[in-house]
Parts: structure tokens; C-alpha cells; sequence
């Protein structure tokens, strides 16, 4: 299995406890006051934390490779680890500024979540790109 496809996947399974965790946690009475400030967080962590990186990090491993060009292999794992930051850094932002934004509003906030979004739409537009080629008929 590639490195790559190994971090993808166990960054999924991080974000799965993580996000069922945060769910049990604000499920309990005494913390339920902060769950519809952390709600997003846990949608965000569960599906593209969990979901998204695991699909990418399995077709990663599982689509057919470029052809063999050296060049062409190492830009394509240089775009896959972008991915991984990409995402990882949109949902560490927006784990940060959404309850934040909802519990002590602040412009500070709003602009952490816009660069959130943008990150998350970063990995997902280069995930597109890098893995377009990849889908061809048998």
C-alpha cells in the first residue's frame, strides 16, 4: 500500500473517532449547550475528515497509474500530499473558527473560515484534476 494511501486512510480513521467522540461529548447534558456550535465541525469531520479522505487515500491506491514516467509519478505524489495538506489545514481551521464564530462572533473568524472553505475547495479541486486521467474504460 503507498504511503500516501496510508496516510489518507489513517487521517480518515482519526477524524472518525474524533467526530463521533465530539458527538458523544456534546450529546452529554452538561456540554449539549455547545453542540449546535460544534454541529458543522462534526458534519465536516465525519464527512470529508472520514469519507472523503478515505475514498481519495483507496482510489489513490486502486485507479490505474500514470504511465511511468518519473516526472509525471513524482508531480502526481507531490499534488497527492497537497491534497492531504489541503484538506487536513481546512478542516483544522474550521474546527477552530466555527465554534468560535458562533459562541464570541468576530470578523477574525469569519475570515478563518472563508480560508477553511477555500482549502477544503483547493484538495478537492486538485483531487479532480489528479485523478481525472485516472478513470479510463478497461
Amino acid at each position: 500500500m503507498p504511503t500516501l494511501t496510508r496516510w489518507f486512510i489513517k487521517s480518515g480513521v482519526i477524524y472518525l473517532l474524533l467526530g463521533l467522540f465530539m458527538d458523544l461529548f456534546f450529546s452529554l447534558p452538561r456540554f449539549s449547550y455547545l453542540a449546535s456550535a460544534f454541529t458543522l465541525v462534526i458534519i465536516h469531520f465525519l464527512t470529508i475528515g472520514w469519507l472523503t479522505q478515505t475514498i481519495i487515500g483507496v482510489s489513490w491506491w486502486l485507479f490505474p497509474r500514470p504511465s511511468p514516467k518519473i516526472a509525471t509519478e513524482n508531480r502526481t505524489e507531490i499534488l497527492g500530499w497537497l491534497i492531504l495538506v489541503f484538506l487536513n489545514s481546512g478542516l483544522l481551521l474550521r474546527a477552530v473558527s466555527e465554534p468560535e464564530q458562533a459562541l464570541n462572533p468576530a470578523a477574525v473568524w469569519n475570515i478563518l473560515l472563508v480560508f477553511s472553505a477555500l482549502f477544503l475547495w483547493l484538495g478537492s479541486v486538485l483531487f479532480v484534476f489528479l485523478i481525472w486521467g485516472r478513470i479510463k474504460e478497461r
